[in-house]
């Protein structure tokens, strides 16, 4: 069964599922686990997903998820009770690795809640279209150039041509 606590991090990894099944909260845990285990900035952990609806309801489970584990860094900063959340449980298993203390965290977590607005978290196709209004030159493309999720009309004007 898959967790997303014990999961090992390195690498590359699609999860797929039906409805229903965890896959934001899995998602959810381990950007959290790669930004804190591995001292990842938010800018640098690509999420994506297939759905503009999919996108917003990811991007607001990110940005709880974070503020929790804020909370929870905090909590033990200045010696309080940690909450019995899963993000209390991924800032454990990072200071378990004793490379940083609960201060260390916490202020690694609030400089990801400053700069949340840069996480990269959006469609397939937005990712693409971004990549190539970046790099067109090197793609060879105008940057101007757009993705087209429907091609039903241009096979259609293809089969008539």
């Amino acid at each position: 069964m898959f967790d997303p606590l014990t999961q090992i991090l390195p690498g590359r990894h699609a999860i797929e599922a039906s409805a229903g099944t965890g896959k934001t909260y899995s998602i959810t845990l381990l950007w959290l686990r790669l930004l804190l285990e591995h001292k990842l900035t938010v800018d640098k952990v690509l999420v994506s997903t297939f759905t503009n609806a999919a996108t917003g309801e990811l991007s607001e489970r990110l940005l709880t998820s974070l503020q929790g584990a804020y909370g929870a860094a905090k909590a033990l900063a200045v010696g309080s009770e940690l909450p019995d959340t899963a993000e209390a449980k991924v800032v454990r298993q990072a200071l378990q690795q004793g490379q940083r203390s609960s201060t260390e965290l916490m202020t690694q977590l609030a400089e990801a809640l400053s700069a949340f607005d840069l996480a990269p978290i959006c469609t397939l196709h937005g990712f693409c279209q971004s990549l190539i209004k970046r790099h067109s030159l090197e793609l060879g493309c105008q940057s101007d150039v757009e993705l087209v999720t429907d091609c039903d009309e241009l096979l259609h004007q293809v089969v008539d041509d």
